[in-house]
């Protein structure tokens, strides 16, 4: 198991022990988000918080060390950087 593995097993437990945490960490930096730009910028930050949520959750899900549905570098757009 490469170092990456490792990290992303850690991160699979961490999103499946600490998720309501890390969900309402989330919403307290939108909120902030919110407040400091007054306001100009709700809906694409909502947006952003509810995917960023709806990840930990999927991330959550999975059983350390499977790798279904992650991004190998392998797609047309090459690896995420």
């Amino acid at each position: 198991m490469g170092y990456f593995d490792k990290i992303r097993d850690k991160a699979t437990v961490v999103a499946r022990t600490r998720g309501e945490s890390i969900g309402a960490t989330v919403d307290k930096a939108a909120t902030v988000i919110n407040r400091r730009t007054g306001g100009k910028h709700t809906d694409k930050v909502s947006k952003f918080a509810e995917q960023a949520k709806r990840k930990v959750d999927e991330f959550g899900e999975k059983p350390p060390g499977d790798t279904r549905g992650q991004d190998d570098g392998s797609s047309p757009r090459g690896p995420a950087h």
